[in-house]
């Protein structure tokens, strides 16, 4: 882990410390960088606003996932690889659970973090199609990668209220939300099966 990368990533476990205790709406940058031991001037040249922290928590969210060697073989289905890998996020998230259930009680109330991370949510789904040895380009693949975020907040929605040990409801959730997802893709061409996962920075 480089440098910036350790800083990035302790602001980062600051603001969701924060975000738990204080809330999301109310936490400030100047907050931050004090439960950080970082100065103002370092956290808000990294993130002039608290939008951007969320972006970066994706992709913190992407490597632990991309890291991590695929739970599957090449005989598996293409709903079966994406279910493995979503649920690998999920488990990565895990740590982060309390924050994000205040951060989405508090989200509806800052509508521009929703707005601005939504390019990135798309981005972070690419990558998993990508983990899934799973690829496409163009416009099917933005597509695809649509679709897959739909199901992903669909089921993210039951993860965060999901408190069994082995995340059954959450797993539940996700095999249904992605058959139902499964019956509009038919409507378009297959993603192309890879070899292995490509990466993506």
């Amino acid at each position: 882990m480089t440098k910036n990368t350790n800083i990035d990533l302790m602001i980062v476990n600051a603001a969701f410390d924060l975000a738990t205790k204080i809330g999301w709406v109310h936490m400030s940058i100047t907050d931050i960088a004090k439960k950080a031991n970082l100065s103002e001037a370092t956290v808000c040249t990294r993130y002039p606003t608290k939008a951007l922290l969320l972006n970066e928590f994706m992709r913190h969210i992407d490597d632990l996932v991309l890291a991590q060697n695929a739970p599957f073989d090449e005989f598996d289905l293409e709903r079966d690889r994406i279910f493995e890998i979503l649920m690998l996020r999920f488990e990565a998230m895990q740590p982060y659970k309390e924050a994000l259930r205040q951060i989405n009680r508090d989200l509806p109330k800052e509508p521009i973090n929703i707005i601005a991370n939504g390019p990135s949510a798309a981005l972070s789904m690419t990558k998993m199609l990508a983990a899934a040895n799973l690829t496409a380009n163009g416009l099917l693949g933005i597509t695809h990668a649509h679709g897959l975020l739909v199901v992903w907040l669909a089921t993210a929605r039951v993860w965060l209220q999901d408190d069994t040990p082995d995340m059954t409801q959450t797993m539940a959730a996700l095999d249904r939300n992605l058959r139902r997802g499964e019956k509009f893709l038919k409507i378009l061409p297959r993603l192309t099966l890879t070899s292995r996962a490509q990466p993506i920075s």
